[in-house]
């Protein structure tokens, strides 16, 4: 698979994940999944390029608009963490 159709599928699976999570799993995961793809940076910076503004809309979406049961933000958070290396550099 070319690289470029690899990283554009993983970046829809992603978006269509934080946008609208599923109720079968913590609405963190895909949170969690693109953080821990930061350690690879062969993958985590291209995906980074591409995910990060869309990423912080789902988590503003999420922070107004808290689903019952929903996790709590330090994992947004870790997120704006994690972020921030990206944005202001």
């Amino acid at each position: 698979m070319c690289p470029k159709v690899g990283l554009s599928i993983l970046t829809w699976i992603s978006q269509n994940e934080m946008f609208s999570p599923s109720g079968e799993y913590a609405e963190s995961r895909p949170y969690k999944i693109f953080i821990s793809l930061l350690d690879k940076w062969e993958i985590g910076s291209p995906l980074t390029e591409t995910l990060v503004y869309n990423a912080f809309n789902a988590v503003m979406q999420l922070m107004q608009n808290p689903r019952e049961g929903g996790e709590d933000v330090c994992i947004y958070g870790l997120c704006f963490s994690a972020f921030s290396y990206f944005l202001f550099s």
